[in-house]
């Protein structure tokens, strides 16, 4: 998200032109990897989110927190981030919740999201799967052209601090990104 948004704020011609994608387009399940990798990949990435935040808010009482006010301090950045997401955009605060539970693996004992090819799959062989999916698409094609950066803005702060959180409270490792793996220019 803080890559959309930086994309957003060079004020380009056109937007982030592969957000404008439609998964109408997609004739073939080779278009989810080339033409319409961004945007599948970006869906993904934020129904990913979703999908952790669903599982992290099921079983936080699992969480290493010692402090009950640790929990509260965690829930309420997730509802930061939601709402940071679905305040005055057409995503509704609810479905984010949705999408993060279609993402997971059905029939598990554990939860676990499903990966990226078995989404493009099912994005493309599953008609209920992807009309349930369009609001997002929609969301990153109004973002593309303009719309909705501060929200992004919002949401991708809030989950930074969520992850630092996370991190500091020993409830999950670490994890570094480096300034390379930053996804590659798009259009």
């Amino acid at each position: 998200m803080k890559y959309i948004s930086k994309r957003m704020r060079e004020k380009r011609p056109g937007g982030i032109a592969s957000l404008k994608l439609s998964l109408k387009d997609a004739k073939t399940l080779q278009w989810y990897t080339k033409e319409g990798y961004y945007i599948t990949s970006t869906a993904y990435l934020i129904a990913l989110v979703a999908c952790w935040i669903v599982t992290l808010q099921r079983d936080v009482v699992f969480l290493p927190f010692e402090r009950k006010s640790d929990t509260t301090e965690f829930l309420n950045l997730v509802e930061r981030f939601k709402a940071g997401l679905s305040t005055r955009t057409i995503l509704w605060y609810h479905y984010i919740h949705g999408i993060g539970e279609r993402l997971m693996v059905e029939g598990q004992d554990k939860p676990q999201p499903i990966g990226l090819s078995t989404f493009s799959q099912k994005l493309h062989t599953d008609a209920m799967f992807r009309d349930y999916y369009d609001q997002l698409m929609q969301f990153l094609n109004a973002v593309a052209s303009g719309s909705y950066l501060a929200g992004i803005e919002e949401a991708a702060a809030t989950l930074e601090q969520m992850k630092r959180f996370l991190v500091a409270k020993r409830a999950v490792p670490e994890i570094e990104m480096s300034a390379g793996e930053e996804p590659p220019a798009m259009g």
